[in-house]
């Protein structure tokens, strides 16, 4: 079987989970291609252990076709305008595999009352503006989602709880019938990242542990502020 993995966000770095699932796959005997809008620099210099394409033109269906591949999983956490993506594989007759954002959110909101990334208290006027400014919109952001599951032959999410959400959001808009696509699915981990021993210089430690990207919905001034607190009292 071949198959191509496709990231059409970040192009493919080795610690993330695209670069992560094609070793996975790689591990267990299937021929894979690391597909990417833009492949420069993303490996770190690194010498990735499998063949890489870099094409503008992965929203062509005679890309697909004369790629001849058996299956695509398409990184796309279903992020909007994926679609197009997703339908120019479909089209060229290719089963396709979409993975979905970790947290089965799908991305903010599908559910018109989702506000767990908001801060009404600490900023009323900023999470009001964001509030608006996403539910206006929705059904249609929604509707692109449910399409790209609908073209889908299968989604994927790495976590049971994930895939719990996802389907209350699918219930939610009346889509139970594509419940059936949701499957879970770990995601695998190179044992390199095991290989050597964390040294501990003290008994007491914070971590924190994700991305700190400095924007609303990662919640950084939450995670700061939590930390602050925890050094406080310990």
């Amino acid at each position: 079987m071949r198959v191509a993995v496709v990231d059409h966000f970040s192009g493919g770095i080795l610690y993330k989970d695209p670069a992560q699932i094609t070793l996975g796959l790689c591990d267990i005997g299937v021929e894979v291609l690391f597909v990417a809008r833009n492949l420069v620099n993303e490996f770190d210099g690194l010498q990735a252990p499998f063949p890489l394409l870099s094409s503008a033109a992965i929203e062509t269906v005679s890309f697909w076709s004369d790629l001849s591949v058996d299956a695509v999983l398409l990184i796309s956490r279903l992020a909007p305008d994926s679609e197009r993506i997703v339908a120019a594989i479909k089209a060229a007759g290719v089963r396709l595999i979409i993975k979905a954002d970790s947290d089965g959110t799908l991305g903010y909101p599908l559910v018109p009352n989702y506000l767990r990334t908001l801060s009404w208290r600490a900023e009323p006027l900023r999470t009001f503006l964001r509030h608006a400014k996403w539910r206006f919109p929705v059904r249609r952001y929604v509707g692109k989602k449910i399409e790209q599951i609908e073209m889908a032959d299968a989604v994927i999410v790495e976590s049971p709880k994930a895939r719990i959400n996802i389907l209350s959001i699918l219930k939610h808009w009346k889509c139970e019938h594509l419940n059936s696509k949701v499957r879970f699915v770990p995601n695998p981990v190179a044992p390199d990242v095991f290989a050597v021993d964390a040294m501990i210089a003290k008994k007491k430690l914070v971590m924190a542990v994700g991305r700190w990207d400095d924007f609303g919905p990662k919640n950084t001034h939450v995670m700061v502020q939590s930390i602050i607190e925890f050094l406080e009292l310990r």
